[in-house]
């Protein structure tokens, strides 16, 4: 079979995976603002979205993860970027221009990520779920800061660097009463741009401290 014939076959079959992917969340999302997150059954997701019930379970393993899907997506390209980022270059510039292209092209939905916001607001398991894939984050944070100053992912300073920005990335994802979607980007903005002037301002601090004591740490810029 011809090379170009074949990566042409691989490409249908993942976009119509995709597409079936959406539609089992979107029937999902349909059948949990009719009856309720816990009401709704995955035998009843996968008849509203017209698929097998084991199909379901080869896209989501749980009702969870299919809620969580989209944040556990955005966690799993941050570390595939950070992991191939440039030795050469510094975690937060690495990290602020991943973020202006992710911003760039990603296709924004955002009824869906209001529903989605307001099922984990309104249910433990999910807001647990959601507990984990941040710290999952912060652990992907904490590893390359740290490579940055030498020192261990444990350690206090790549902890500290890594629960700021953490706690960015949830505060951003909580809506406020009345609040627009152009007023809420504006504001995002404004915060990713505090929390970064405030790391990128204190982890040079330390950098001047450790040189001046003889420890040695990565420079801010290449």
């Amino acid at each position: 079979m011809r090379y170009d014939l074949l990566m042409s076959e691989g490409g249908i079959r993942e976009r119509k995976k995709e597409r079936t992917r959406r539609a089992i969340e979107q029937a999902a999302l349909r059948l949990f603002a009719e009856r309720g997150y816990a009401e709704t059954t995955i035998s009843e997701i996968a008849d509203e979205a017209e698929i097998a019930r084991r199909t379901f379970f080869s896209y989501f393993p749980t009702k969870e993860d299919l809620v969580v899907a989209d944040f556990a997506r955005f966690i799993d390209a941050y570390e595939a970027r950070m992991e191939a980022r440039d030795p050469a270059q510094d975690f937060l510039t690495t990290l602020k221009a991943w973020l202006v292209e992710y911003a760039a092209t990603e296709v924004r939905d955002h009824e869906r990520r209001e529903m989605v916001r307001a099922l984990v607001l309104a249910n433990p398991e999910l807001q647990a779920r959601e507990r984990f894939e941040l710290a999952r984050a912060e652990r992907i944070t904490a590893r390359h800061v740290a490579a940055d100053l030498g020192e261990r992912p444990d350690d206090v300073r790549p902890r500290f660097v890594a629960a700021a920005l953490t706690a960015t990335i949830a505060a951003l994802g909580e809506a406020r009463d009345g609040q627009s979607q152009a007023d809420r980007a504006a504001e995002a903005h404004e915060h990713v741009d505090d929390v970064f002037t405030f790391l990128e301002g204190g982890l040079e601090a330390l950098r001047r401290r450790d040189a001046a004591g003889g420890r040695v740490s990565r420079p801010l810029s290449p």
